[in-house]
């Protein structure tokens, strides 16, 4: 027999090991009180008359403190999902704390810390793990703006002490526990991370890993959107909606039933004076001439002197000195800023008027326009007999007086509302009662694809001409007027043909998903692909593809995807239109 220690020796029930659970109790009172003093408030155990004078003026340094307002861990699954949080009155900050997981029980002693066993140990959500690499992001971003809010207060650098300071905060997601003996126990995430980010009132931060924090613009539907659990993204520097849970069903309601977007991101521009029909004919790749009807719509591009495309739009003629733009969410500023160097430049007297006080909503689909005419029966009269590319002003309405135009970009039949901003969401709420579903940028995207429409900064650019983009349809060269651009499409022509591809599929299965900026290898040599997704209504791979001129429709080209050239077909675009599959 070995011999025993003395706190091991047998003894009484309850009593054996009493030695060695003195020493954990007394080991683990001793870290409680060194970990009591150490996040202690600073300087909380001692009086001001006592305090260091290079403790007060280390202080009197310190930015003052945030407020913010405490949040789950679950609902801060992405890093735009702060909108709610209260702002600080200094403008946007951030600010990384520690905080323990309450709903999560401590593990078992003895449970592996990978244990899929059900009980105390299993998550209670499935997708606790995505949140939290999702979320990671969010967090060293605020870890990062508190040291660089530090370092603008003349705080030292980590791991140098200053007068009456604390030690650096773990920030690593793992409590200290002092002296504990049990590994899992000392390893183990009993603290959550917490990312709390302040912005300015209608502005939401957005905190990206290894770029500085941005303040993402909202439109007047955001909280509708919040409201709804909608999955938002950094589109062009809004805070949008991709989709509120399945975008192929979204996809699909478009297509059969009805559905509603958001568009206010896009912004309204006014054009009034008597030379405003001479200023288009001279800013715009098509000609205005053919607006002789009030509402009448048009689309064009926007050039620049070297035939690129500073944007598309649609002008909306109303009156001889009242005109109406749409253009481009990230391109808004440029356009105007574009537009006012024209009106300058000519001497054309226009005001120009960006109206942000509008917002847009997008309704589309085979039942649209009877949805919105029983939401909005005063707009039955006026737009009843609406033409496409036609729009009427619709006055006296719950909602404001709103243009009704029989414009989209989906493929789809259906009305884009221009509405004042203060009534969209009334509009929006009664619209979703009679049933028109909501729907994201993402259904909005390979709808518009299925569609052959071009999207601005993929398909085409300020470096792109609209000939070799499949926009020659939108240049008037006919009627003996001087737009800008005009020279330079004259003098290079087009160079490239703008086609759509559909994936060839090889046992019943194709082998990828087009997407953009892929190779295209073509016998006239090689071209690439500008935009590309699966369709949902097709059930194919589909994209468009910029490729040298000799390639004609029906001839096959061959994609890069991993490595591997795959067959695709060339075929004419559009793809679907009005629900029927177009390209064979």
């Amino acid at each position: 027999m070995s011999a025993r220690r003395p706190h091991e020796l047998p003894g009484p029930p309850g009593r054996r090991c009493l030695g060695a659970r003195l020493r954990r109790l007394f080991r683990a009172s001793r870290a409680r009180r060194r970990n009591a003093s150490r996040f202690r408030p600073r300087h909380a155990h001692r009086s001001p008359l006592t305090e260091s004078s290079a403790a007060r003026a280390a202080n009197a340094r310190r930015p003052p403190p945030l407020v913010f307002k405490r949040q789950r861990f679950a609902q801060i699954d992405n890093p735009s999902a702060l909108a709610y949080i209260r702002p600080h009155a200094s403008g946007e900050r951030a600010a990384a704390i520690r905080c323990r997981s309450k709903g999560k029980p401590r593990r078992r002693r003895g449970t592996p810390a990978n244990s899929q066993a059900k009980g105390p140990t299993a998550s209670k959500n499935p997708s606790d793990d995505m949140r939290r690499a999702t979320f990671f992001a969010l967090w060293r971003a605020a870890v990062a703006a508190c040291a660089q809010r530090d370092a603008r207060a003349g705080c030292p650098p980590k791991g140098r002490a200053r007068a009456g300071s604390n030690p650096p905060r773990n920030l690593s997601g793992i409590e200290d526990r002092g002296a504990c003996t049990h590994r899992r126990r000392l390893h183990a995430p009993a603290v959550r991370r917490v990312a709390v980010l302040f912005s300015r009132p209608g502005q939401v931060p957005a905190a990206l890993p290894g770029t500085p924090m941005t303040v993402l613009k909202i439109t007047p539907l955001h909280a509708a959107h919040r409201a709804l659990n909608a999955r938002m993204v950094d589109f062009g520097g809004w805070d949008m909606p991709v989709n509120y849970g399945s975008q192929i069903e979204e996809h699909q309601a478009v297509r059969t039933d009805a559905g509603m977007f958001d568009v206010s991101h896009m912004c309204v521009v006014d054009f009034t004076g008597p030379r405003v029909r001479a200023f288009f004919e001279h800013a715009l790749a098509n000609n205005v001439a053919k607006l002789q009807t009030p509402g009448k719509a048009l689309y064009s591009c926007l050039l620049n002197p070297q035939g690129g495309v500073i944007d598309d739009l649609i002008v909306y003629y109303f009156t001889e000195d009242f005109f109406r733009v749409v253009v481009n969410a990230g391109t808004a500023d440029k356009d105007v800023a574009w537009f006012s160097q024209l009106n300058e430049q000519g001497g054309f007297g226009l005001t120009i008027a960006p109206r942000r006080d509008f917002a847009i909503v997008a309704v589309q689909g085979p039942n649209a326009r009877a949805k919105v005419w029983d939401t909005v029966p005063a707009a039955r009269a006026a737009t009843s007999e609406l033409k496409p590319f036609n729009a009427a002003q619709v006055a006296g309405t719950p909602f404001g007086d709103l243009t009704v135009a029989r414009t989209g970009y989906t493929g789809e039949d259906g009305f884009e509302i221009i509405v004042p901003a203060m009534h969209v969401e009334a509009l929006w709420n009664a619209l979703a009662e009679r049933g028109v579903r909501p729907c994201g940028l993402g259904a909005r995207d390979t709808l518009r694809l299925e569609a052959g429409m071009n999207l601005y900064g993929q398909d085409m650019d300020e470096t792109v001409s609209p000939l070799d983009a499949g926009l020659a349809w939108t240049v008037d060269l006919a009627a003996p007027r001087a737009f800008v651009g005009r020279d330079a499409l004259e003098a290079n022509g087009s160079r490239a043909a703008f086609v759509g591809l559909i994936l060839q599929k090889e046992n019943g299965r194709a082998g990828g998903v087009l997407r953009a900026h892929q190779k295209v290898v073509t016998p006239h040599g090689d071209g690439e692909i500008t935009s590309g997704t699966f369709s949902p209504t097709m059930q194919e791979s589909i994209a468009f593809a910029r490729v040298p001129k000799g390639v004609a429709i029906g001839d096959t080209v061959h994609v890069q995807i991993r490595d591997k050239n795959l067959p695709a077909r060339v075929v004419k675009l559009p793809f679907v239109r009005n629900g029927k599959v177009l390209a064979a």
